[in-house]
């Protein structure tokens, strides 16, 4: 599944977790992703970071973002038909 995000500065990512890997690939802007227990980094144009399926995360957009998720396997709840 592929998502487009349009990321507002400031807006937060509340801890959440999911079964799905996570592939987050930055065009534009700083977010600064934190996973439980594990790293903090800020992310930045061209930077591709992958959360493991069941990972517990949050995170912050820093400025703007515009960034690409890709979540395998699909996730039902994005998906719609025409």
């Amino acid at each position: 599944t592929f998502v487009y995000l349009d990321v507002a500065e400031g807006s937060p990512l509340p801890v959440h977790s999911h079964p799905h890997e996570q592939v987050i690939n930055m065009f534009e802007g700083q977010f600064e992703i934190r996973i439980t227990g594990g790293e903090t980094r800020v992310l930045g144009p061209g930077d591709v970071y992958v959360i493991p399926g069941g990972a517990e995360h949050s995170g912050q957009a820093i400025t703007r973002c515009r960034i690409l998720d890709v979540f395998q396997p699909v996730r039902e709840e994005y998906v719609w038909e025409d």
